[in-house]
């Protein structure tokens, strides 16, 4: 099975941080499946596609 690294908040890029703030003040976590969606995220605004 693969392991992926997944970003912590401090490692996600501020465009990022500005989505997960909301989600973090209200529950204290960000889930995995954020997580997973901030690594497609950025993938995804380096080839210029939207999210």
């Amino acid at each position: 099975m693969a392991h992926i690294d997944l970003p912590e908040f401090e490692q996600m890029s501020p465009a990022i941080q500005e989505r997960a703030k909301p989600i973090l003040e209200k529950t204290g976590k960000l889930g995995e499946i954020f997580k997973l969606l901030a690594i497609d995220w950025f993938r995804g605004v380096k080839r210029q596609v939207c999210f």
